[in-house]
């Protein structure tokens, strides 16, 4: 009854508008009714979904919600490899311009090092957006604690394949 328009609990009587039948307002006559299966809730009038009907939406949603995980690990891969090319370049052009400071005589030069850090951590954080940052910081912490790591690791690396070369 309550679902049939112009319905108003506080009277005493209900003339169904479907089938013409005056029934009394009661408890018993009176119950909620599911949105998605439109299914009679008995006992209360403020229901609006049926226990089997929960029961599906709540498997839905777990399964929407394996869907997301799935999605946020490929996108976290994604933006930690477009973090680490950014790291790559930066450390790139880092090793080029230490190179050139130190010469050839392949002395390691510590302030040229960290010169070279610094500077390829700053071209590195320029480059990233803002949601490859918010993941490096997610899942590293302090992103320039982790760009240092990740270049002076890769400096250190190229410069040791150019000596291994000459």
């Amino acid at each position: 009854m309550n679902v049939q328009s112009g319905f108003e609990s506080a009277s005493e009587k209900w003339i169904c508008q479907k089938c013409g039948f005056e029934n009394d307002i009661t408890e018993e006559n009176v119950g909620g009714q599911c949105k998605d299966c439109r299914k009679f809730i008995p006992d209360d009038i403020d229901a609006t979904l049926c226990d089997e009907c929960r029961q599906i939406r709540e498997v839905r949603r777990a399964e929407k919600l394996q869907k997301a995980q799935a999605i946020a690990v490929k996108l976290g891969k994604s933006l930690l490899a477009t973090a680490l090319s950014i790291v790559m370049s930066a450390a790139k052009k880092a090793v080029q311009t230490y190179v050139a400071s130190v010469g050839s005589g392949n002395i390691f030069d510590k302030e040229v090092h960290m010169a070279a850090v610094a500077a390829a951590k700053e071209s590195a954080i320029l480059q990233m957006s803002d949601e490859v940052q918010g993941y490096v910081i997610s899942k590293f912490g302090n992103i320039r604690d982790w760009l240092t790591q990740k270049i002076d690791d890769n400096i250190k690396q190229q410069i040791h394949d150019i000596g291994a070369r000459e």
